[in-house]
């Protein structure tokens, strides 16, 4: 290990980090880990609830984040040949219950009407005071979060893409189980968040599986269904790409009505199919299916079930629904925006073409659609590295006017309207 070098850390949910080289900004190492809250729930509404309902929850949950951003440290270090203690600044951007929960606060107001953080003000502390495993007096910063369910992890995306700055109109969509929405006109920001579900994060799908290697990604017909597997290997799940792709590809071939209704195999040979996929669809307990690989022996195939139809449609509505109000609420139509943002791990791998046809995103030209990937972690490290850029997180969360759209009456005509299969 280098015992001299210097460096900080970047630290992002659900729980990754990246060690960062002090002196030129290089990423030096990046690791990840499952997040060791998840034995008292996956989403952030069961952890809010564990605080209330156990009088230890708190303490729990606050526990066992810094005991899983510590090993991250460890791995880091190990990778880089850092010493965890020549780390003098940590810059963490979250969700604001994830927040929360990392410094101990109580998320309890969180989770009922009007939605209020205890804190939406940057922080800055210790490392010793939290009990991360950096030098005891590294400066920990916690990008400042917007409202309850808008936190750092979107002021950080504004950040890195700068629309605070820009001419024109712009639309922020990070995509993950809570889905959240910026819409940007001339540096006036709107923002909302939708309660998406994890479809496209490869949750609660039968197959489903994170953007990592053997995830299927990509689905074509031509003829017969050929699938695009992360590092070309033998698939063993699909992520919140290759669902999106499979739906559309179903719906374009007639597996899937525009309703989200799958057909039987009669009714595929009654509609005159192709029998490369008639003989892909299924039936069990559970309701139709449609197999996506090993079409000859379906129990151990990878398969788009129902269900599964239906979780994307949900997902899809609420992201939809959420663009919707941020586009009335402004006066505008689709056709003004100047450019749609993709960010996320799902804004990575996004089939353009499947999120206009199936009405996920607004109907824009596909050119003004731009991927630009982890915009969290890239604002955070823009942060880390910059004062300046820190600085401008706290002036921006506090211009983003937040429209919260739980209590709007619009909001259920909008959400039923966008549930369907279509642009």
């Amino acid at each position: 290990m280098q015992a001299a070098a210097v460096g900080g850390l970047q630290l992002e949910g659900p729980c990754g980090g990246k060690g960062t080289c002090g002196q030129n900004g290089d990423t030096l190492g990046i690791a990840s880990s499952t997040n060791m809250q998840n034995i008292f729930g996956s989403d952030v509404v069961s952890r809010i609830e564990h605080t209330i309902s156990d009088l230890q929850g708190l303490d729990q949950l606050q526990k066992r984040a810094v005991k899983t951003i510590n090993d991250l440290i460890e791995m880091l270090s190990t990778k880089t040949g850092i010493l965890s203690m020549n780390i003098y600044k940590v810059m963490a951007v979250e969700n604001t219950t994830m927040e929360h929960l990392f410094l101990g606060l109580d998320p309890r107001y969180l989770a009922r009407a009007p939605f209020t953080p205890v804190m939406t003000h940057p922080v800055e502390l210790e490392a010793r005071e939290i009990g991360l495993r950096v030098n005891p007096h590294a400066e920990v910063c916690l990008i400042p979060n917007i409202a309850g369910y808008v936190g750092g992890d979107t002021t950080s995306a504004i950040i890195a893409t700068r629309v605070y700055e820009k001419s024109g109109i712009y639309l922020i969509v990070d995509i993950g189980t809570n889905g959240e929405m910026v819409l940007s006109i001339d540096g006036n920001m709107l923002a909302c968040s939708t309660a998406a579900g994890p479809a496209f994060e490869g949750a609660q799908i039968k197959c489903g599986m994170r953007a990592a290697p053997g995830a299927i990604e990509g689905v074509v017909f031509d003829g017969d269904i050929s699938l695009k597997v992360i590092e070309n290997i033998v698939p063993t799940g699909i992520c919140g790409s290759g669902l999106l792709q499979a739906v559309q590809v179903m719906v374009s071939t007639g597996v899937l009505l525009s309703g989200g209704k799958m057909l039987n195999r009669k009714e595929a040979e009654k509609k005159g199919l192709p029998s490369s996929l008639i003989e892909r669809l299924g039936a069990d307990e559970s309701g139709n299916f449609f197999v996506l690989s090993h079409p000859g022996g379906i129990q151990e195939g990878i398969i788009i079930t129902q269900g599964d139809v239906r979780a994307l449609q949900l997902a899809k509505g609420a992201i939809r629904t959420g663009i919707e109000v941020l586009l009335k609420e402004a006066g505008i139509t689709a056709g003004d925006i100047t450019q749609v943002l993709m960010a996320g791990a799902f804004g990575n791998y996004i089939d353009k073409e499947s999120a206009l046809s199936l009405g996920l995103l607004p109907k824009v030209d596909p050119e003004k659609i731009c991927l630009v990937g982890n915009a969290a972690g890239t604002g955070a490290q823009m942060a880390l590295l910059s004062d300046n850029f820190w600085e401008k997180a706290y002036d921006v969360s506090q211009k983003v006017r937040h429209i919260e759209l739980s209590g709007r009456k619009d909001f259920h005509e909008m959400f039923m309207k966008y549930l369907g299969l279509h642009s």
